[in-house]
């Protein structure tokens, strides 16, 4: 149990707007507050009006165990003592029935709890939470189901890639036929020298859609170039 001093507010990352389970709200019932809200890079977390002392960020797909629930009460009520000022969660993502280990999707380190200070950044297309002081690394995973079926990652590849490829062109990035040639080539096999095909079939196929992202990243990239050259035309 929390000291009355610690209370924790939950903020539930929802960038998709995607409907929040009940279940979730449920599992997060030990937070004094539970926000819903949009994160993008250098959104500062005093301005999301949080009013704990305490914030624990998760996503909608994400699902907090008893065990790590009580882990972060216990780490918050302790870190004065021992001048921590957040803790690293390892996400474990579990995709279509299999926990995965290896490759892109493997396990992460991430900072998700912490006091009300520093502001999210990005970093390869990955928000994460940037504050000073000492972190802990928590014991018990956060797992994660981020695709409910192939039609689901689909979905959301799409949205991402589009994203994605808008800001590398305010980047002043451009692509070609040997970036969509040999980019998508060259993150399947990163992934399989990172050990995705240990996780079976599954791996195999996330090897491959890995590829497939970074394929249509560069491919929405040279489009939109291309409409803004013309654009610029006299």
């Amino acid at each position: 149990m929390l000291l009355p001093k610690n209370n924790v507010t939950a903020f539930i990352i929802n960038n998709n707007k995607e409907p929040i389970p009940q279940a979730l709200k449920s599992q997060l019932s030990w937070c004094r507050e539970i926000k819903e809200g949009v994160l993008a890079a250098g959104t500062s977390v005093l301005n999301l009006n949080i009013k704990t002392r305490w914030v624990f960020f998760i996503y909608p797909w994400e699902e907090p165990s008893k065990e790590l629930s009580l882990e972060i009460q216990n780490f918050i009520n302790e870190a004065d003592e021992k001048f921590l000022t957040g803790a690293q969660v390892t996400i474990q993502n579990q995709i279509w029935g299999k926990k995965i280990k290896f490759g892109r999707f493997g396990p992460t380190l991430q900072t998700r709890v912490g006091r009300r200070v520093g502001e999210w950044k990005e970093k390869n297309g990955q928000l994460f939470w940037d504050f000073p002081g000492r972190k802990k690394s928590l014991e018990n995973p956060l797992l994660a189901r981020p695709f409910i079926n192939l039609a689901d990652f689909l979905h959301k590849t799409n949205e991402q890639t589009t994203k994605q490829a808008q800001v590398l062109l305010k980047k002043g990035k451009k692509s070609n036929w040997l970036k969509i040639s040999l980019k998508p080539l060259l993150a399947i096999l990163k992934n399989f020298f990172a050990l995705s095909f240990l996780d079976g079939f599954v791996g195999l196929v996330l090897s491959l859609l890995s590829g497939f992202e970074v394929f249509l990243v560069e491919s929405k990239l040279w489009v939109a170039s291309q409409k803004k050259s013309s654009q610029n035309e006299p």
